[in-house]
This record gives structure tokens, C-alpha cells and sequence, in this order.
């Protein structure tokens, strides 16, 4: 009961870490808002696959990356047989670039580049949440940010 109760404190503590997450994933505020809900309640049915407690970030982190990868997939599954029918607009937030260039990456490029300049975590935690090695999300983010820059110097040169 007391790892359940540390795993709910940490998701309520820390949702808008996890809700930005999911954002730069689905692009939209409520769809956001409906990952992070799925997250806690996958974290309190799964607490049992938490070995170590003080992973429970990390292990967080995962789960919301991949609920919202789901969460695509399951729109794109739905859209492919309903050609006619329409998405909703993305929000915007005035970080329409920086969103878009970075819906441009790969999505381990993009969860690297995301947990390390949003999220302000390390190589090595980088790379304990996505299950790499310390060199590949070196290697991710040099590649992600030789990608970036040129977009978003452009964008910057056209304000």
C-alpha cells in the first residue's frame, strides 16, 4: 500500500512533467490529458513490475512514452478506414515551430531530445528511461540536433 501510495504522490507531483511528454507526442491538450490518465492507471495496475521504487521516475517516464505511442497508433488504426472524417486542429501554444520540427524526428530522436532539453535529465538517465546505451542517445541527439537546427534557424530568419 505505501509503494502505491509514492507511485500516486508521484504521478499527482509530477503530472505536468509527464503531460508535456505525452504533448510533444499526440500534439494536442486533450489527448495529452487523456495519456497521462491512462499512465496512472496502467502505473497503479502494473506497480508490481516496479522492482526498485526509486526508479519510479524513470520507469514513469517509459510507461508515458509508450502509452502515448499507442495512443497514435490506435488514431491512425481508426483513421485508416474513415477517410472522411476529421481531425481536430492542434493546439497552439506560440511553439508551433519548435513543435513541428521536432514532429519531425524519429521518435527515439524525439524522446531524447525532449527528456534532455524539457525535461532537463542526463545522458545516462536518458538512457536508463529508453532502455539505450549512454552512447546511442549520444548519437540520437547529435543526429536530432543536426536536424533541428537548420529548421528552426530558417524559421527564426523568416519571424
Amino acid at each position: 500500500m505505501e509503494a502505491e501510495n509514492s507511485i500516486f504522490r508521484k504521478i499527482i507531483d509530477q503530472s505536468d512533467r509527464f503531460y508535456r511528454m505525452a504533448y510533444c507526442y499526440v500534439g494536442n491538450e486533450q489527448d495529452a490529458m487523456d495519456v497521462v490518465q491512462e499512465v496512472a492507471c496502467k502505473a497503479l495496475q502494473h506497480l508490481d513490475r516496479l522492482k526498485n521504487p526509486e526508479y519510479a521516475e524513470t520507469w514513469l517516464f517509459r510507461v508515458t512514452i509508450n502509452t502515448a505511442l499507442d495512443f497514435l497508433r490506435k488514431r491512425k488504426r481508426e483513421q485508416i478506414g474513415l477517410p472522411e472524417a476529421e481531425t481536430g486542429a492542434d493546439d497552439d501554444y506560440g511553439r508551433l515551430s519548435v513543435e513541428d520540427a521536432l514532429s519531425r524526428l524519429d521518435e527515439p530522436s524525439r524522446a531524447v531530445v525532449v527528456l534532455h532539453f524539457m525535461e532537463d535529465k542526463t545522458f545516462p538517465q536518458i538512457a536508463e528511461i529508453l532502455g539505450k546505451n549512454v552512447n546511442t542517445v549520444k548519437a540520437l541527439n547529435y543526429k536530432a540536433l543536426n536536424i533541428l537546427k537548420p529548421m528552426l534557424a530558417e524559421e527564426g530568419e523568416s519571424s
